[in-house]
């Protein structure tokens, strides 16, 4: 009925569900934050924790599995560069959430816009990758 899904498949599936709704909901963290009269400076320091938080948490619970996927299928060409690419990325989005937090340079909506934009680059990689390998398995 449905084709059988390799392991590192169905972990990239669920990858890519996660940060796809951690994204929808951190989009939506400003707004509800908001609706409870918080001002500016505090919303955006709230939003950022929230979302550093968010970055360093999917990290923590992903990365083990990811490196046990990876020396139990070496021929996976995916692993090790979408491994590497979660690793710097969610750590960049953590650090940029953290000068958001402790108000470096003030900039909190542009910290909290730029990491929302990096948690769907790797949403949108993690769909590439998904799509790719379907796409080349067919043949």
């Amino acid at each position: 009925m449905f084709p059988k899904r390799s392991v590192a498949e169905l972990f990239r599936f669920q990858n890519l569900l996660a940060v796809s709704l951690g994204a929808v909901v951190l989009s939506l963290l400003p707004l509800l934050i908001s609706a409870y009269k918080v001002s500016d400076i505090w919303l955006w320091r709230i939003a950022c924790a929230s979302m550093g938080i968010f970055a360093i948490g999917f990290l923590s619970l992903t990365y083990p599995v990811a490196v046990r996927l990876q020396r139990g299928n070496p021929t996976d060409k995916y692993s090790r560069p979408t491994g590497l690419a979660f690793m710097v990325i969610l750590t960049s989005v953590f650090l940029l959430q953290l000068c958001g937090v402790v108000g470096l340079f003030s900039l909190g909506f542009a910290y909290y816009l730029t990491g929302l934009f990096a948690i769907l680059c790797l949403a949108a990689l993690q769909f590439a990758i998904l799509a790719r390998s379907r796409l080349t398995a067919d043949r």
